[in-house]
């Protein structure tokens, strides 16, 4: 332990052994926050860096899949400007579409006008969704693996509060600690990756190109995890969804991580939380379902300091009503599911359970019992 003398002598030092010394203080002072500040201090530092690595790497996935769609539908474009002919025996369009101002008769469309369509060469750039999907998985399986333990969700970071019956104040500082991860996520990939969709455009007089500026738009902002639904998608529909989902993979995810074999590592829980994830994220993207509200409300809070339109509060029939309430409310109702699940399996006061009326039932059911819990 440094002595008085050697404090001050540090003190006195230049402005790196100053600054050190002052961190060590700061350690020292944090010692005496007591065991809830303790607590809340760890739970915060470890939900943010967990929530910092997984969010980062599956942003940075995001910005690696639509730029490759961006690069091959560019060079596309380019290759295809003119228009050639499609290939002998290939249909792209009927030979003959509706046109007002066309010279060939159509009487059984609208306007009984029709013209000869133009073959050109169209290519559909669907999302690499299932690299998406297999990233994000992979990437806070990455986050629970440097922070084990953690939840880098507020879904299970209330579900945990709640079942249980945590302190409130732990999960207070978690969901703060996610915030805080999620938002310098998005600022870190900004700055690292600004310069993949920026394009080359004329400037003011037309005589030369200039860089231009990162796009600010929608869909610019889901690579950071803003991610909207479909515009014909109902609230009711993307809220029902969001709660259903999450119920469901609550109930996945909890049995795996507490079966009643015996609890698996915590750096087997992180892989298994991934490999649940890859499915989800697959399975529900198209449906509008959100899970995880930090890193939804952690992108728009990033790109309203960023500067992106301030409509993407109100986006998508207020969809962050949804990303707000659904998620907890399924996560409340997966545990509700799961402790009647439960209950219906192995409780002896079950229906479903043996009795003592017949010896070999009570015998067969105990083996199915310990099948199910090997």
């Amino acid at each position: 332990m440094p002595r008085e003398s050697d404090l001050e002598r540090d003190a006195q030092a230049p402005s790196s052994m100053a600054a050190s010394t002052r961190a060590i203080s700061s350690l020292r002072r944090a010692k005496r926050l007591g065991p809830r500040g303790t607590l809340a201090l760890r739970t915060f530092l470890m939900e943010c860096v967990g929530t910092f690595v997984a969010n980062l790497f599956a942003i940075a996935v995001l910005f690696a899949c639509a730029a490759n769609v961006y690069d091959a539908q560019g060079h596309t474009l380019m290759d295809t400007a003119t228009g050639p002919a499609m290939p002998p025996g290939v249909v792209a369009v009927n030979p003959v579409i509706p046109d007002p101002q066309g010279t060939i008769p159509l009487p059984t469309y609208p306007g009984h006008k029709g013209a000869i369509s133009t073959n050109h060469l169209y290519v559909v750039f669907p999302t690499d969704t299932l690299l998406v999907a297999m990233g994000i998985g992979f990437a806070y399986a990455m986050g629970l693996t440097v922070c084990p333990g953690c939840a880098l969700n507020p879904t299970f970071t209330v579900a945990s509060a709640i079942f249980e019956r945590g302190p409130w104040y732990k999960a207070a500082s978690a969901i703060v600690g996610q915030m805080v991860g999620g938002i310098a996520a998005c600022f870190t990939m900004y700055v690292a990756g600004r310069g993949v969709f920026q394009t080359h455009g004329p400037d003011g007089n037309g005589e030369s190109y200039v860089l231009g500026e990162f796009p600010k738009s929608a869909t610019t902002a889901s690579l950071f995890g803003l991610s909207l639904p479909r515009e014909s998608l109902p609230f009711g529909a993307t809220f029902f969804s969001s709660v259903l989902f999450t119920a469901l993979m609550v109930m996945v995810v909890t049995p795996a991580l507490n079966s009643p074999a015996g609890p698996i590592s915590l750096n087997m829980q992180a892989w298994v939380v991934g490999l649940v994830i890859t499915p989800f994220v697959l399975a529900t993207g198209p449906l509008g379902v959100q899970s995880n509200a930090a890193m939804y409300m952690s992108a728009l809070i990033f790109c309203t300091l960023a500067r992106w339109p301030s409509s993407l509060w109100g986006a998508a029939h207020g969809y962050i009503v949804t990303v707000l309430f659904a998620p907890v409310l399924g996560a409340m109702l997966g545990g509700f599911a799961i402790a009647g699940w439960g209950w219906l399996l192995l409780d002896p006061q079950s229906p479903l359970t043996w009795t003592d009326e017949s010896p070999q039932d009570a015998v067969d059911c105990e083996s199915s019992r310990r099948e199910m819990l090997a």
